[in-house]
């Protein structure tokens, strides 16, 4: 759940990415991590040990917070930006963020994300993710189908069915309506000047 639970394996995760990319890579290396708004001092310490444990060592940790990177790598400007609205629809959450000239106005993170659309659609056919990446264009209606192998619910025997993108859609419809009507409440709570 976005939480760094083992020091030691993350290190050496990190160290051999790194190492695919440079073999000099990772020692006094300036690192930048994209880290949540409401991270504690417990976990910022995890990853200033992670990048300086033992198989990496005198690197230089930044922290940037999630909503900045997005912008950044999003291509907004951050200085003079008269205000800009970020939503990053993750797996677990959906955070929105009003950044602007460079900083967090406001930020809110709700718990329906890219998971919770699987489920929605599990609930509509039970299988999911392939068919949400594949299918789910909630702006195109086009009368695409896929086949799905799955074990019948109620047989509980293997079984082959031709499902459409409207049932797609419709699984992932209630999620995101929710992430719309949060994002209305957000925007209405935007300081007018912004």
């Amino acid at each position: 759940f976005g939480m760094i639970a083992n020091l030691e394996l993350q290190e050496i995760a990190l160290y051999s990415m790194m190492k695919k990319i440079d073999k000099f890579l990772g020692i006094g290396s300036d690192m930048f991590f994209s880290v949540p708004l409401d991270m504690t001092a417990i976990e910022k310490r995890a990853y200033y040990h992670v990048v300086n444990g033992h198989w990496l060592r005198q690197n230089r940790v930044y922290m940037v917070e999630a909503p900045i990177a997005d912008a950044l790598a999003m291509g907004i400007r951050m200085e003079k930006n008269e205000g800009s609205m970020v939503v990053n629809i993750g797996a677990q959450s959906t955070q929105f963020s009003i950044l602007t000239d460079g900083n967090i106005i406001m930020s809110r993170k709700v718990p329906i994300g890219g998971r919770q659309m699987n489920e929605a659609i599990c609930a509509e056919i039970r299988t999911g993710k392939r068919l949400k990446i594949a299918m789910g264009r909630l702006n195109d209606q086009r009368k695409d189908a896929r086949k799905v192998v799955g074990i019948d619910s109620i047989s509980g025997l293997p079984r082959e069915e031709i499902i459409s993108g409207y049932v797609v859609n419709a699984g992932i419809m209630d999620c995101v309506n929710a992430i719309a009507a949060e994002m209305k409440i957000f925007l209405e709570r935007i300081p007018p000047q912004i």
